[in-house]
């Protein structure tokens, strides 16, 4: 079909309509227009020819597969499903290669509409055209064209094998003698028939009539099912060489190879690593995830006998916040040393964009014991501690350790879905005469609540007195609380001058042990307001540094205040405490009575019959009802207790 006449006809598209009823549709009566016209009399379609068409049902469909096929043999001769929809709201579909229709025989071009622009969506409706051949006949019968008597002989990967390994990214032909491969009609499809060139031909060295086709790394890296390849090829002559597909010089050789590499994959927390406890697992994938089947059982068993030691039904999952991901803790931690793996069954979750199931997932962990693996006597805080914010670790080996960086990966801080969001560096303790202790500071704090391990790579450490062993890779999980939205346990003194009306605020925080405000040196204090307890604002004050570490105070108010209960608003990003910049806008209630001087406790009930201990860095190391046991089992050390230092030798 020329292009002329072809033109032609796209302008006279409008001028005809032809109903062709599907033998399958949801609707009763499909019709379809179409250009070129049911039962046109056609030589064939040339590469970049197109056929328009409208559905009774396209406004409803999301891509449209279509087909045509040879009457007689019911050879498919052309397969694609990438039709673009028009701006006049026509579908276009054109040939990626050239087609032709042999003279007597019919043909049907097959239209399916699917819900959305992939071949395994539901279809919407399907209908058919019907078209008669014109073209040279001797191109298409076997006893008339005169095919070359050179064969395909074998094709690497099989097909019944397919590709079993994602490095694998190319397929060798061999033929029986010399063959050159039509470069620009051999394609590669994915499931959804989208055509795509082979990357290069390559002649396999050493190899006579061999060929090695590259495929597009991509294709297989996305594909869930299979991909079809299909290869053109002419002797040296250029008589083609029959194929297992279409006739005459359209002949082909097309194999469909099974690939799963772009099945979506679920991201499991904590991953692959060596570690000294489990405790809460983490699923999700950046695309997307939905719980399927709560019936099915998660299951963590020994590797060496395989014992299960902890198990899970899949409905016991918590849909975090973000929607995003699953979560289950242990309701004990796994500490015992040993080989363990985490199995989650097949079609657990439906993932990625196309809401795929997962595959059967299997992820490995070792347990280990520290203290002989990694050479460590004490480490603070503790590793699976809770701590109010995590910023420096202090680690004591059994013998002098010299920080190294081995292994330039670096110390690194992951969240529970495995994702890096903090670094930190180590350095000695100059202090320490025994040369065994060192730290490790965050170059970024970490305030935000959650679950987060801190990675040692291999070699972060040289160990011994000459420094002749290198530590492992170790993993240690923390708690992290965050800062409260409303300081803790903070003492107000309200001071009335000779009028009875506000004079001044000291604030004392009960569980920091070092109080500031950020650049204090270029300021005399910050501005904050006080208001009513309908949050109208009733004065304004400063603030700024107390006479103690822990302390900080409100004067310069104005306009003067009676007795009655006020609002203190502390501007966010102004206080400092235990190093860390307080994020959150901090109110305080503060009531004031010019008859009464003694102090009042902010937010007590928060901590009601309870004892919050920290360590000298301002960790949470115990929380506990019973005062006589806050301090039973904690190793030597600074703590503060209600604002108290105490020291455990």
């Amino acid at each position: 079909m020329s292009r002329y006449i072809h033109f032609l006809l796209l302008i006279l598209f409008a001028a005809f309509s032809s109903s062709v009823f599907a033998q399958e549709s949801g609707e009763e009566n499909p019709s379809v227009v179409v250009f070129p016209q049911n039962n046109s009399v056609l030589e064939g379609f040339s590469k970049g020819d197109s056929i328009l068409f409208k559905t009774s049902f396209d406004s409803i469909c999301g891509g449209f597969h279509e087909r045509l096929i040879e009457d007689d043999t019911k050879n498919i001769i052309y397969d694609a499903f990438n039709s673009i929809k028009t701006d006049s709201g026509s579908w276009l579909l054109k040939f990626y290669n050239d087609v032709t229709l042999a003279k007597g025989h019919t043909y049907t071009l097959e239209i399916v509409g699917h819900e959305v622009a992939d071949s395994k969506s539901p279809v919407i409706g399907k209908v058919q055209v019907n078209y008669v051949g014109s073209g040279t006949s001797q191109q298409d019968d076997d006893d008339d064209y005169e095919y070359s008597n050179i064969k395909y002989l074998s094709f690497s990967p099989s097909e019944n094998v397919g590709f079993t390994d994602v490095d694998i990214d190319f397929t060798i032909v061999e033929f029986t003698g010399d063959a050159i491969i039509d470069r620009e009609r051999s394609k590669v499809f994915d499931e959804d028939g989208n055509s795509y060139d082979f990357v290069n031909f390559t002649p396999v060295e050493g190899h006579l009539y061999e060929q090695m086709m590259h495929i597009p790394r991509a294709v297989l890296l996305r594909s869930t099912s299979y991909v079809i390849l299909r290869v053109y090829a002419k002797d040296l002559g250029g008589r083609t060489i029959k194929g297992n597909k279409g006739k005459g010089e359209n002949s082909y050789y097309e194999l469909k190879y099974n690939c799963e590499f772009g099945y979506p994959v679920i991201s499991v927390y904590p991953s692959d690593r060596r570690y000294t406890s489990l405790k809460k697992f983490v699923f999700s994938n950046e695309e997307g995830i939905v719980l399927y089947n709560e019936e099915n059982i998660i299951q963590l068993s020994n590797s060496s006998n395989g014992e299960v030691v902890r198990s899970f039904r899949a409905g016991d999952l918590t849909l975090d916040s973000d929607e995003a991901s699953y979560s289950y803790t242990l309701e004990q931690p796994l500490n015992e040393i040993g080989t363990y793996q985490l199995v989650i069954p097949e079609g657990t979750f439906s993932i990625g964009k196309k809401m795929l199931d997962n595959k059967k997932t299997t992820i490995l962990y070792e347990i280990t014991n520290r203290e002989k693996t990694f050479g460590i006597q004490e480490m603070d805080p503790a590793d699976g501690s809770e701590v109010m914010t995590l910023s420096e670790i202090s680690i004591t080996f059994d013998r002098p350790v010299y920080p190294n960086y081995f292994n330039e990966e670096g110390i690194t801080i992951t969240n529970e879905k495995g994702d890096t969001i903090a670094t930190a560096y180590a350095y000695k303790d100059k202090n320490d005469e025994d040369n065994k202790k060192c730290h490790v500071k965050l170059y970024t704090p970490i305030t935000e609540p959650g679950e987060y391990t801190v990675h040692y790579p291999y070699g972060s450490f040289f160990l011994g007195d000459y420094e002749e062993d290198i530590s492992s890779e170790m993993s240690f999980y923390y708690t992290v609380l965050g800062l409260p939205d409303y300081a803790y346990d903070v003492t107000i003194m309200t001071m009335p001058d000779q009028d009875e009306t506000l004079k001044s605020i000291l604030l004392t925080f009960n569980h920091f042990y070092w109080v500031g405000l950020v650049d204090n040196d270029h300021h005399i204090g910050y501005e904050v307001t006080l208001t009513d307890t309908l949050n109208n604002e009733v004065a304004t004050a400063f603030l700024k540094l107390g006479t103690t570490n822990t302390a900080l105070e409100v004067d310069s108010i104005q306009p003067k205040l009676s007795k009655g209960t006020y609002l203190l608003h502390i501007p966010d990003s102004i206080l400092l405490m235990n190093d860390v910049l307080y994020e959150k806008e901090l109110v305080i209630e503060i009531n004031f009575d010019p008859a009464v001087t003694t102090a009042q406790y902010a937010n007590a009930s928060q901590n009601k019959d309870r004892v919050r201990v920290y360590n000298a860095q301002g960790m949470l190391a115990r929380d506990e009802k019973d005062p006589e046991k806050a301090l039973r089992g904690l190793r030597r050390g600074l703590y503060i207790i209600n604002g108290r230092k105490i020291l455990i030798k």
